[in-house]
């Protein structure tokens, strides 16, 4: 197989942390809290999605380098600040709603490229808009992101992403390959798959901008689709969070076939997020054990 089909989202992430999750999933169904099913969808849940989206927000932001420099709070957060966490929490109902009524209808492909191209838009519109990079569609009625037209290297890697001419195929070969395993609603495989498709977006880097943000949403809609819950990367985290996806790209790269065992810092990065889902899961769990008490204090 050539190397242009590398990116075929193959098991990396640890078996011993997907299985945690999914006995995390169960203790909570037990408890009566059917994950995006009960109680929790109307409270705990709502605030954890926030809290995801706030992050995803503030990691592309200086918000932390401002905080170290001045060495004091920010009581009143930038609304530069406050409009990014907007359009995330809006591009994400938006592929809630979408990704629903594209699984009810039978979509064969759920996620396309023109999904992933709206997604993108809501994310970041005002830039689409100024720099003239999106079209409108009619079919969907919705105005959808351009590819970027130029080489673009991320401020701090080594690695130039996607050449432009080469980021349609990419895209759908990658989407592709998502939309056959998505077919699969076994826990364990929706959780490779969600962590590859936040893996591959920011490896090929579509867009002129937003790209971390609409990988990071992309992600959490594909859990959210199969009842599972958004992991939190913080924005103090990021210098580790952009570490490990260098280091993940690099052992890609390294990779010669699409069924060849993930090199360790590749499968380090899975891992890691799928980490991060199981500290929510812990939050969830704590949540749910605090109502039961409350209830029997009655």
């Amino acid at each position: 197989m050539s190397k242009e089909r590398r990116h075929d989202c193959i098991s990396l992430t640890s078996s011993r942390i997907k299985e945690e999750i999914i006995a995390k999933l169960e203790i909570l169904k037990r408890e009566g809290y059917d994950f995006y099913r009960g109680p929790l969808a109307n409270s705990y849940e709502t605030y954890i999605e926030h809290e995801a989206n706030t992050h995803s927000a503030k990691i592309e932001t200086d918000e932390e380098d401002e905080l170290i420099k001045h060495g004091r709070l920010r009581f009143a957060r930038r609304p530069s600040v406050k409009k990014l966490i907007r359009q995330l929490e809006g591009a994400y109902a938006w592929g809630i709603g979408t990704l629903a009524r594209r699984i009810e209808d039978n979509d064969p492909q759920i996620i396309d490229a023109d999904f992933v191209r709206a997604l993108a838009y809501k994310v970041d519109p005002m830039n689409f808009v100024l720099n003239k990079e999106f079209v409108f569609d009619e079919n969907s009625g919705e105005n959808l992101a351009l590819y970027r037209n130029h080489s673009v290297t991320v401020s701090g890697s080594r690695y130039t992403r996607t050449a432009p001419d080469k980021i349609p195929l990419d895209m759908d070969r990658f989407l592709e390959t998502l939309n056959e395993r998505m077919g699969s609603r076994r826990r364990m495989d929706v959780i490779d798959n969600a962590i590859c498709a936040h893996f591959h977006i920011l490896r090929i880097h579509p867009f002129s901008d937003g790209n971390g943000r609409t990988a990071r949403t992309l992600q959490n809609l594909i859990l959210k689709q199969n009842g599972m819950p958004a992991p939190i990367i913080y924005a103090g985290e990021r210098h580790d969070y952009y570490d490990r996806i260098e280091k993940a790209l690099h052992a890609w790269r390294e990779r010669t076939g699409s069924n060849e065992v993930g090199h360790p810092d590749e499968s380090a990065f899975y891992s890691y997020i799928a980490g991060k889902m199981s500290a929510t899961l812990d939050r969830m769990i704590d949540y749910a054990a605090m109502r039961k008490r409350a209830k029997g204090n009655r």
